[in-house]
This record gives structure tokens, C-alpha cells and sequence, in this order.
């Protein structure tokens, strides 16, 4: 699909987006740029096609003219729930700290986050002495990690103590420091597997998922998970020889986790996203850029754990023996920041269905949109998801929120067994009892056998090789 040059994709969304966004203390530029790029992927694929005047896709078809669906209609949609977003950014950061005003407004950026409930996505506040990281979700996952961390570190002797944070009194949203890479040379490879060693074995003990490649940083010679939303997953079932490839450090494709995954230079990985291409064409496939989950060596290759699994077991066998010695201090610590409102995000279905469904819905067809539309449901509805089943209740929340051209988000209260989304519980959670409970009681039923079953799993997972190629993990 041809595109058309960025000034002229300027023009065609300013025929559609025509009512200026002005929110008191925000850099309008930023506004703009903001609502510019989200319009980009809603409008680009239907604009490129309807102002090419060749029409190749109809020539081919012969099927009558294009058809677009009500684009206002969603435009509209898009441009005011982005608004009310940036209103909330705005109240955020006022309340975490005296940053931008009246005579120097706020400057901000969007981060690659999916978007969620209203376009609320990771934003990057431009700020002294160093610029911030917004992000709507609440920050006691992240507290109760940064607690057992620091436990852990003291213990170990080690430091693995990721930065703090500005936390809203709410519980809403947080502010984490933009972490920069620092080079990731010179740092003693043996100590940073260690290391990491020591994060597998808390997210294997805490029942951490979704730890995939960004969500893993090397950052001043450690490693910091900066996206821990999906601590203490209560999973729906329990097959506990997967519970350690589950996490995403760890992951049944290696390419793809973030222990060992990320080396673009050998592996084939893209990430999905409108885009245009040197030659002009729109595409979705973007060849990945280099991600921050890796130790490089001197000469800029990447260390691959699989050459210190020993460090890597050390780490993993200290930071395991240390919660099998701490149950108590564990619990106190799970009971000091797991209220039963302590938000869980959980998984449906794998992000990449989402995303691409949403591009299904911004397409120009040659039938008549309804259809099309209803159709791209109708093989939604029966594709692929995590839950052994999902309710009525919970797709029309996943439809919901993609017509909105948001990536659907649910999560569990860690007091409940129930599966919630921004409209209220859609699903009831086949699960024991609810994750704060089982928590606790997957810490003290830890034993020293389960080491080295888990030491076997981690064994195999250096063993496999990282030419294989990439697959729908």
C-alpha cells in the first residue's frame, strides 16, 4: 500500500480532526504530535488507498468502489478519549510534583506501550534532573517487588534494588525514572548473571508473567524489571513443570524471552505497528531495534547466559534458598501492600491478536463495512485465548475496547476470583482461591526438591538454541 508523503498525511488528518486539543499546563505541540500519531494509524491505511488514483486494489477486485467505514464517527471517539487522558495527566502531575505551569507547560512524549481504557499509554514527562515515566496502573506491584528485592539484597549480598518511584495516593498511576542504557560494556559478566539468576527465582516464587523484552532492563550493571503488572498470577491452571517458562524471562521460545531473546543481529524479529517504509509503502512488519534486556560484550556482541549457567544457577539457588528461609518475612511483606484491591493484570488473549484485529478494523474493503467489520469479530470470537472459556460478558468487553482502538485490558483483585475490565466483572476466575490467599500459601509450601526440578527446567532452556526461528509464542 502506498503512502503518501508525511505532510500531505498532515493535511488529510487535519480535514478529519478539526477542533484543536488544549489542556491548561501541556505543551500544545505535544498534544498535537500526540493525537498526530495516534490518527496516523487510524486514518493512514484508508487515505493512502483513496487517494491513490490508480486504485490497483479495486482494479484487481473489480468489485465496485471502496468502502471505509464512519471514520468521523471514530475519529471523533478517539480524539476525546485521548482528551480526557491527557486531563488526567495533567492532574497526575501536579499532584507527584511541581513540574511545568502556566509560563512553562508540561512536554511529554509517548512511549511504544500498547494503549488501553482511552488511550491511556506510558508517556515520557520531560522534567529536571531527569525525565520521568507516567504510567496509569497500580504502583504496589511494583512496591511489593522493590520491598522483596531489597530484602533479598541485603541477604545476598548483592544489589538488586530497582529505582523508586512516585506513587499516587490512589493508586492509580506512578511515576518510574526513564531508564537510559548505560553502554551495558564493561560490566563483570559473571556478577550480572548472578544476578539474574536471582530475579528467575523471584519472579518463579512470586508467579510473575508477561516479563517479555521490554519489560527487562540492564541498567547500571543490574537487571530491573520496570513492568511488573502481572505479579502474583493466579493462574487458571497450575502445571507447575511450565510455571518457570511461564514468567517470560524464561519462555518455550527462547528467541523471544527476555533471558536470552532480543538478539536482532541473528533473529528475525518485528514488531507490529504502521509504519512507512523507505520506498513509501505502508506495512505492519517493522524489523525490531535493538532491545535493553542484554549484556553486551566490548565488542558489542551480546553475552548469552547459556556461557554462565553456573553464575546463573548460583544466582537462581541463593535467591530460592533465601524464600525458602524467609516465609515469615514474606508474608508480612505480601500482607503490608496485597490489599484485596491490589490490581493483577491478566491475560486473555496474546497482544499481537489484539493489535492485529484493531489494523483489520482500520482496512478499506470493497464490501459494504458492517460486514466486513462483523466478520473480523466473528473469527475473533473464535480465536485463540488462555481461559478454558470465555463469557459473553468479557468479548463484548474485548470488542468494546478494540472499536475503541484500544487493546483490551483486564485484571484480577487480589481478594477475588474474579476477572475484571473497566465495565465491571465480566468473568468469574476458575481459581482455588484468590491470588493474595494463594500467594502466601505458594511460599511456604516451597521445598528444597522443587530447586532442583527448577534448576532442570532452566538447564534445558540454556540447552536450546537460538537459530531456531520465531514463531507465535
Amino acid at each position: 500500500m502506498q503512502a503518501v508523503p508525511h505532510h500531505q498525511a498532515r493535511d488529510r488528518i487535519d480535514r478529519f480532526w478539526a477542533c484543536p486539543v488544549n489542556i491548561h499546563g501541556l505543551d500544545q505541540e505535544c498534544v498535537e504530535r500526540l493525537i498526530d500519531e495516534e490518527l496516523f494509524d487510524l486514518l493512514q491505511p484508508t487515505r493512502a488507498v483513496a487517494n491513490d488514483t490508480e486504485l490497483p486494489f479495486q482494479a484487481r477486485r473489480e468489485r465496485g468502489p471502496l468502502f471505509f467505514g464512519d471514520l468521523g464517527e471514530v475519529v471523533n471517539h478517539r480524539v476525546r478519549a485521548l482528551t480526557a487522558f491527557l486531563r488526567e495527566v495533567r492532574l497526575s502531575t501536579e499532584v507527584a510534583f511541581p513540574i511545568g505551569g502556566q509560563h512553562s507547560p508540561l512536554k511529554f512524549r509517548s512511549l511504544a506501550g500498547d494503549s488501553h481504557n482511552g488511550g491511556r499509554r506510558p508517556l515520557v514527562i520531560e522534567a529536571k534532573p531527569h525525565p520521568w515515566v507516567l504510567k496509569f496502573a497500580d504502583p504496589r506491584p511494583y512496591q511489593l517487588l522493590a520491598e522483596v528485592l531489597a530484602e533479598l539484597s541485603a541477604a545476598i549480598g548483592i544489589d538488586l534494588v530497582p529505582p523508586d518511584i512516585v506513587a499516587d495516593p490512589d493508586r492509580q498511576w506512578y511515576f518510574i525514572p526513564f531508564l537510559k542504557t548505560d553502554g551495558q560494556n564493561g560490566r563483570d559478566p559473571s556478577a550480572f548473571m548472578f544476578a539474574l539468576g536471582a530475579v528467575t527465582a523471584v519472579a518463579y516464587a512470586l508467579r510473575m508473567v508477561d516479563l517479555h523484552l521490554e519489560n527487562l532492563f540492564v541498567f547500571e550493571g543490574k537487571p530491573i524489571i520496570v513492568d511488573p503488572e502481572c505479579v502474583l498470577y493466579n493462574f487458571p491452571t497450575d502445571r507447575r513443570q511450565d510455571r518457570l517458562l511461564s514468567t517470560g524471562l524464561l519462555s518455550h521460545n527462547p528467541v523471544l524471552s527476555a533471558l536470552r531473546g532480543g538478539d536482532v543481529s541473528m533473529q528475525g524479529i518485528v514488531q507490529l505497528g504502521l509504519y512507512e517504509r523507505a520506498d513509501g509503502i505502508l506495512d505492519y512488519h517493522k524489523p525490531a531495534t535493538a532491545f535493553h534486556n542484554r549484556l553486551r560484550r566490548p565488542d558489542g556482541g551480546l553475552v548469552d547466559p547459556a556461557d554462565y549457567r553456573n553464575d546463573l544457577f548460583g544466582g537462581f539457588t541463593a535467591a530460592f534458598k533465601w524464600f525458602l528461609g524467609s516465609r515469615a518475612l514474606l508474608s508480612d511483606i505480601i500482607d503490608r501492600w496485597v490489599a484485596d484491591d491490589f490490581r493483577i493484570r491478566f491475560l486473555v488473549r496474546k497482544t499481537r491478536l489484539y493489535i492485529t484485529t484493531i489494523h483489520m478494523l482500520n482496512l478499506p474493503v470493497s464490501c459494504r463495512y458492517g460486514l466486513w467489520r462483523d466478520g473480523v469479530f466473528e473469527r475473533f470470537r473464535h480465536a485463540g485465548h488462555f481461559l478454558e472459556h470465555v463469557s459473553d460478558d468479557l468479548v463484548a468487553a474485548e470488542l468494546a475496547d478494540m472499536e475503541g482502538r484500544d487493546v483490551p485490558y483486564f485484571w484480577a483483585n487480589a481478594g477475588e476470583t474474579v476477572i475484571r475490565h473497566r465495565r465491571g466483572p465480566v468473568q468469574p476466575l476458575r481459581a482455588r482461591r484468590p491470588a493474595r490467599e494463594q500467594a502466601i500459601l505458594d511460599i511456604h509450601a516451597m521445598r528444597r526438591s522443587d530447586l532442583s526440578e527448577q534448576l532442570m527446567v532452566l538447564a534445558d532452556f540454556l540447552d536450546a538454541r537460538l537459530e531456531a526461528p520465531v514463531n507465535d509464542d
